[in-house]
């Protein structure tokens, strides 16, 4: 019922924007083989998001936690999820949001063919690992003419649209959505404190550990 009612009044807030949404099967979509995963989504296959050809995801290693000096990861590469098939995907890297639009800041960038991706989840590995407490992973994908992102109907304040030409959040204008995208690697943690859970709550899927 919770699901149905989020789905709902996203679907509601359609209509002000360009971006739109068609409904997903809900399927439980988790990879339990992989154990270094770190990801804002909760792995369920609700929505799949169209009308921009470029979304964006942000990752703060450190958000769960607090009393903890730094926490960074070592990021090896992403995993998205694609409904369907047909163009290709660029992948860029920044570490801070109001950089997002500007090329002289781009950490990394990674270019897959469509040949080369599949409908599920695709291995995206850097050639390169890149070092950071907080990554924006920015997915260059035209979603038009049958070309969707794939997302969970929950949170939706890590992940973003481009539209009128900045990045704007999806919670933030209405869409609890978050996109089924995961960035996996090594964690470094270093404190001289207590580790002190804040106000978050942490999932155990199998052998994954992700904030929910």
């Amino acid at each position: 019922m919770k699901r149905i009612i989020i789905l709902i009044l996203i679907f509601s807030f359609q209509i002000l924007y360009s971006i739109n949404s068609n409904i997903a099967n809900g399927e439980d979509v988790s990879s339990p083989q992989r154990e270094d995963l770190y990801y804002n989504h909760n792995n369920q296959h609700d929505l799949n998001w169209y009308g921009s050809d470029r979304w964006a995801v942000e990752f703060d290693f450190a958000e769960p936690y607090n009393n903890i000096d730094s926490l960074e990861m070592n990021v090896e590469g992403v995993r998205i999820y694609l409904p369907q098939l047909g163009n290709d995907i660029t992948l860029k890297f920044f570490d801070c949001y109001n950089d997002l639009s500007s090329a002289d800041s781009v950490l990394a960038s990674k270019q897959v063919y469509a040949e080369d991706l599949i409908v599920g989840w695709n291995d995206i590995p850097l050639s390169n690992p890149l070092n950071a407490d907080t990554l924006f992973v920015v997915i260059e994908y035209p979603t038009y003419n049958g070309m969707e992102l794939a997302a969970s109907a929950i949170d939706g304040t890590h992940s973003y649209y481009f539209e009128d030409e900045y990045f704007k959040n999806m919670a933030a204008n209405g869409f609890d959505s978050e996109l089924l995208v995961s960035v996996y690697g090594d964690m470094h943690w270093n404190f001289d404190t207590d580790l002190g859970i804040s106000n978050f709550e942490m999932v155990k899927v199998d052998t994954l550990v992700h904030p929910k």
